[in-house]
């Protein structure tokens, strides 16, 4: 039952990472579109 409970902890920490790199991966691929662009 506890192990059960860490995985589900472990799988919303791993999203909860992936959604805060998500914005900085857009901002980051944005500026790379807008320097190749210049």
């Amino acid at each position: 039952m506890l192990i059960a409970a860490l995985e589900e902890i472990e799988k919303l920490v791993q999203c909860n990472d992936f959604l805060q790199m998500a914005p900085v991966k857009i901002i980051m691929e944005e500026d790379s579109f807008r320097l190749s662009r210049s």
